[in-house]
């Protein structure tokens, strides 16, 4: 299942025998929907549903949001692409740029919930069975809503408006949710184009209720990582942050000194990060953190153990990801692939190939 521009593609089954070109006869179904924009999120497949996005959003001025009332969030059959409801929030209407976010899904006891990164910079819940909405269309059935900026970041000390794009503005949910035992953990974040800005880092339990949350990161357009209990996030300042998953006690920040797009990667005890400048970071993916030096105490603690950078000489704006025991990193000219030696070192000590 794929989006793109302004479709869906549905169920790409390369075994068709039929005639015709090769796309015509892996493609089952296309829903077709009007965005106004590149659709940038991926399809999200639980049961027979598909959760899909819009990437609703304002117009090419930056103005004003031509369609306030469509949906930013479908769900569709997967056997058919049949529309069986859509978002009727209201978020669309409340729209900061667009909606980049992917949907998570969370399943907890008999708690079964579509997690959505609001374009408005607040985090919905979905129950998988649509209602019937006023006007007899279905529409997805809300179960909760949650702001994920503070409310300074939406209203300044007189109690007038933050633009959104000012430094102290409020921001959208850019990236996808992680849902973990059962809590959802989402930053935000917005376009780089407009540069760096205050962040806010928010952990909710499955009926929507704020366990904790993390201020010191900045914006982010990265995707955590959630990995015993810790979670990794970066934000597009370039920092690294090493968080408690249960309480969001902070053990560690590292800063790569350059703006991240990726997402952190967990593998094999370490976790891994590319930023703009070119450099892929590789970091213990341990909470254990260096003793602080004296006068130093009002400092983030940086991470124990040994911490790599390799220079990939272009950019890395994509994550980087593992399969069969072989690390993948894209860089904006190459792709690279990189394994253990046989009998030999570490990958990660610069040993791999």
């Amino acid at each position: 299942y794929y989006t793109f521009g302004l479709f869906v593609l549905g169920g790409l089954d390369l075994g068709l025998p039929r005639g015709g070109p090769p796309a015509a006869r892996a493609m089952l179904w296309a829903a077709y929907f009007l965005a106004p924009g590149i659709t940038t999120s991926a399809v999200l497949v639980a049961g027979d549903n598909l959760w899909v996005t819009s990437s609703n959003g304002v117009d090419y001025g930056h103005v004003e949001t031509p369609a306030p009332n469509a949906p930013s969030l479908l769900l569709l059959d997967k056997k058919t692409g049949e529309l069986l409801g859509e978002e009727a929030s209201g978020c669309s209407s409340r729209i900061f740029h667009s909606n980049w976010s992917s949907p998570a899904y969370l399943r907890k006891d008999d708690t079964e919930l579509c997690i959505f990164g609001g374009p408005d910079g607040w985090l919905y819940a979905f129950k998988p069975d649509p209602i019937e909405g006023p006007d007899g269309w279905p529409i997805l059935d809300e179960a909760w809503r949650f702001d994920c900026n503070l409310p300074e970041y939406r209203v300044d000390e007189n109690g007038e408006p933050r633009k959104y794009t000012d430094r102290d503005g409020p921001s959208e949910v850019l990236s996808t949710p992680i849902v973990y035992n059962g809590r959802v953990y989402a930053p935000i974040g917005q376009d780089p184009e407009h540069g760096p800005g205050v962040g806010n880092l928010v952990c909710v339990d499955h009926t929507g209720k704020q366990l904790w949350n993390y201020s010191k990161i900045n914006r982010s357009l990265s995707t955590l990582a959630v990995a015993n209990d810790l979670v990794f996030a970066a934000d597009f300042s370039g920092f690294v942050y090493c968080l408690d998953a249960n309480t969001g006690e902070e053990y560690w920040v590292h800063d790569t000194k350059g703006h991240i797009w990726a997402s952190p990667f967990v593998a094999d005890g370490k976790v891994y990060i590319g930023n703009e400048d070119g450099f892929l970071t590789i970091l213990p993916a341990s909470k254990d953190a260096k003793p602080k030096k004296e006068g130093q105490e009002d400092r983030p603690a940086r991470p124990a153990g040994k911490v790599v950078e390799v220079d990939m000489v272009s950019p890395v704006y994509a994550s980087v990801i593992a399969a069969n025991g072989v690390l993948y990193v894209g860089t904006h000219t190459h792709l690279y692939a990189v394994a253990k030696p046989e009998g030999g070192s570490d990958a990660g000590d610069a040993g791999g190939r």
